[in-house]
Protein backbone atom coordinates (compact mmCIF):
# COMPACT_ATOMS: atom_id res chain seq x y z
CA UNK A 1 0.00 0.00 0.00
CA UNK A 2 1.23 3.46 -0.82
CA UNK A 3 1.47 5.81 2.18
CA UNK A 4 2.93 8.85 0.40
CA UNK A 5 6.23 8.03 2.05
CA UNK A 6 8.71 8.95 -0.65
CA UNK A 7 12.10 7.50 0.15
CA UNK A 8 15.35 9.35 -0.43
CA UNK A 9 17.63 7.21 -2.59
CA UNK A 10 21.34 7.75 -3.12
CA UNK A 11 23.52 5.71 -5.48
CA UNK A 12 27.29 5.69 -5.07
CA UNK A 13 29.68 4.11 -7.56
CA UNK A 14 32.86 2.29 -6.61
CA UNK A 15 34.85 4.15 -9.29
CA UNK A 16 34.52 7.59 -10.88
CA UNK A 17 35.00 6.41 -14.48
CA UNK A 18 34.04 3.13 -16.16
CA UNK A 19 34.92 1.82 -19.62
CA UNK A 20 32.49 0.17 -22.06
CA UNK A 21 31.08 -3.21 -20.92
CA UNK A 22 32.78 -2.77 -17.54
CA UNK A 23 31.05 -4.23 -14.48
CA UNK A 24 29.65 -1.48 -12.29
CA UNK A 25 29.43 -1.77 -8.51
CA UNK A 26 26.82 0.45 -6.87
CA UNK A 27 25.92 1.15 -3.27
CA UNK A 28 22.29 2.08 -2.63
CA UNK A 29 21.49 4.14 0.47
CA UNK A 30 17.79 4.55 1.36
CA UNK A 31 16.53 7.03 3.94
CA UNK A 32 13.10 8.22 5.03
CA UNK A 33 11.96 11.86 5.33
CA UNK A 34 13.60 12.10 8.78
CA UNK A 35 16.96 11.05 7.33
CA UNK A 36 16.91 7.67 9.08
CA UNK A 37 18.15 4.58 7.20
CA UNK A 38 15.43 2.29 5.83
CA UNK A 39 15.88 -1.48 5.71
CA UNK A 40 14.25 -3.49 2.95
CA UNK A 41 14.57 -5.38 -0.29
CA UNK A 42 15.01 -3.09 -3.27
CA UNK A 43 15.24 -3.65 -7.01
CA UNK A 44 17.06 -1.44 -9.45
CA UNK A 45 16.67 -1.08 -13.21
CA UNK A 46 19.22 0.77 -15.30
CA UNK A 47 18.35 2.01 -18.77
CA UNK A 48 19.94 4.11 -21.44
CA UNK A 49 17.62 7.13 -21.79
CA UNK A 50 19.10 7.90 -25.22
CA UNK A 51 17.68 4.54 -26.40
CA UNK A 52 14.54 4.25 -24.25
CA UNK A 53 12.21 7.11 -23.38
CA UNK A 54 11.37 7.60 -19.72
CA UNK A 55 8.46 9.54 -18.24
CA UNK A 56 8.44 10.06 -14.46
CA UNK A 57 4.61 10.26 -14.48
CA UNK A 58 4.14 7.07 -16.51
CA UNK A 59 2.41 3.93 -15.23
CA UNK A 60 4.18 2.13 -12.39
CA UNK A 61 3.12 -0.41 -9.79
CA UNK A 62 1.90 2.27 -7.35
CA UNK A 63 -0.24 4.08 -9.93
CA UNK A 64 -1.60 0.79 -11.26
CA UNK A 65 -2.58 -0.67 -7.88
CA UNK A 66 -4.11 2.53 -6.52
CA UNK A 67 -5.62 4.13 -9.63
CA UNK A 68 -5.42 2.63 -13.13
CA UNK A 69 -6.75 -0.82 -12.25
CA UNK A 70 -10.04 0.77 -11.12
CA UNK A 71 -10.51 3.14 -14.07
CA UNK A 72 -11.91 2.54 -17.55
CA UNK A 73 -9.66 3.27 -20.49
CA UNK A 74 -6.10 4.48 -20.23
CA UNK A 75 -4.72 7.40 -18.26
CA UNK A 76 -1.94 9.32 -20.01
CA UNK A 77 0.22 10.11 -16.96
CA UNK A 78 -1.23 8.11 -14.06
CA UNK A 79 1.58 8.70 -11.56
CA UNK A 80 0.96 12.46 -11.77
CA UNK A 81 -2.44 11.90 -10.15
CA UNK A 82 -0.89 9.82 -7.36
CA UNK A 83 1.65 12.55 -6.58
CA UNK A 84 -1.08 15.26 -6.75
CA UNK A 85 -4.17 13.58 -5.26
CA UNK A 86 -6.00 16.84 -4.41
CA UNK A 87 -5.40 18.68 -7.67
CA UNK A 88 -8.17 19.93 -9.97
CA UNK A 89 -6.83 17.56 -12.64
CA UNK A 90 -7.33 14.58 -10.30
CA UNK A 91 -10.83 15.80 -9.49
CA UNK A 92 -11.62 16.07 -13.20
CA UNK A 93 -10.22 12.60 -13.93
CA UNK A 94 -12.27 10.99 -11.17
CA UNK A 95 -15.43 12.87 -12.16
CA UNK A 96 -15.13 11.65 -15.77
CA UNK A 97 -14.92 8.10 -14.39
CA UNK A 98 -18.18 8.50 -12.46
CA UNK A 99 -16.73 9.22 -9.04
CA UNK A 100 -18.16 12.05 -6.98
CA UNK A 101 -16.14 14.67 -5.17
CA UNK A 102 -14.94 13.68 -1.72
CA UNK A 103 -13.58 16.10 0.85
CA UNK A 104 -11.12 14.12 2.93
CA UNK A 105 -9.94 17.08 4.99
CA UNK A 106 -6.69 16.79 6.91
CA UNK A 107 -7.92 14.37 9.56
CA UNK A 108 -6.20 11.01 9.98
CA UNK A 109 -8.16 7.89 9.13
CA UNK A 110 -10.53 6.42 11.69
CA UNK A 111 -8.74 3.06 11.70
CA UNK A 112 -5.03 2.27 11.67
CA UNK A 113 -3.33 -0.03 9.19
CA UNK A 114 -3.76 -3.73 9.74
CA UNK A 115 -0.53 -5.48 10.71
CA UNK A 116 -1.84 -8.93 9.83
CA UNK A 117 -4.92 -10.78 8.70
CA UNK A 118 -6.77 -12.28 11.68
CA UNK A 119 -10.17 -13.85 12.32
CA UNK A 120 -11.91 -14.02 15.69
CA UNK A 121 -15.08 -15.82 16.56
CA UNK A 122 -16.68 -18.51 18.65
CA UNK A 123 -17.97 -21.88 17.58
CA UNK A 124 -21.65 -22.43 18.29
CA UNK A 125 -24.20 -25.08 17.44
CA UNK A 126 -27.50 -24.56 15.63
CA UNK A 127 -29.10 -23.32 18.88
CA UNK A 128 -26.34 -20.69 19.26
CA UNK A 129 -24.83 -22.52 22.24
CA UNK A 130 -21.00 -22.77 22.54
CA UNK A 131 -19.72 -25.99 21.03
CA UNK A 132 -16.52 -27.87 21.95
CA UNK A 133 -14.52 -30.39 19.89
CA UNK A 134 -15.56 -28.83 16.61
CA UNK A 135 -13.74 -28.56 13.30
CA UNK A 136 -13.54 -25.06 11.82
CA UNK A 137 -12.99 -24.66 8.08
CA UNK A 138 -11.94 -21.42 6.39
CA UNK A 139 -12.15 -20.77 2.66
CA UNK A 140 -10.70 -17.65 1.10
CA UNK A 141 -8.47 -16.07 -1.51
CA UNK A 142 -5.03 -14.52 -1.34
CA UNK A 143 -4.84 -12.75 -4.70
CA UNK A 144 -5.13 -15.54 -7.28
CA UNK A 145 -4.44 -18.33 -4.81
CA UNK A 146 -7.22 -20.14 -3.00
CA UNK A 147 -6.92 -20.82 0.71
CA UNK A 148 -8.33 -23.77 2.60
CA UNK A 149 -7.61 -23.93 6.31
CA UNK A 150 -9.02 -26.52 8.70
CA UNK A 151 -8.46 -26.29 12.45
CA UNK A 152 -9.89 -28.07 15.49
CA UNK A 153 -11.49 -26.13 18.37
CA UNK A 154 -11.09 -28.36 21.47
CA UNK A 155 -12.71 -25.95 23.96
CA UNK A 156 -15.77 -23.73 24.04
CA UNK A 157 -13.62 -20.59 24.16
CA UNK A 158 -13.30 -18.12 21.30
CA UNK A 159 -11.39 -19.16 18.16
CA UNK A 160 -8.58 -16.84 17.03
CA UNK A 161 -6.71 -17.43 13.78
CA UNK A 162 -3.81 -15.13 12.90
CA UNK A 163 -0.90 -15.05 10.48
CA UNK A 164 -2.91 -17.05 7.95
CA UNK A 165 -1.17 -15.76 4.87
CA UNK A 166 2.30 -15.94 6.38
CA UNK A 167 2.05 -19.62 7.30
CA UNK A 168 0.66 -20.94 4.01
Amino acid sequence: MWHDDDLKLQLTTAKNVYSNKDSVALTLTVKNDAGEPVLGSFSLAVLDTSQVSFNINAENIVSYMTLSADLKGSVETPYYFIKNPRSKATDALMLTQGWVKYDFGNTPGKYGYEKEFAIRGKVTNILNKPSANTNVTLFGRDGRNGIFLKIHSPTMKAVFISGIFRCL
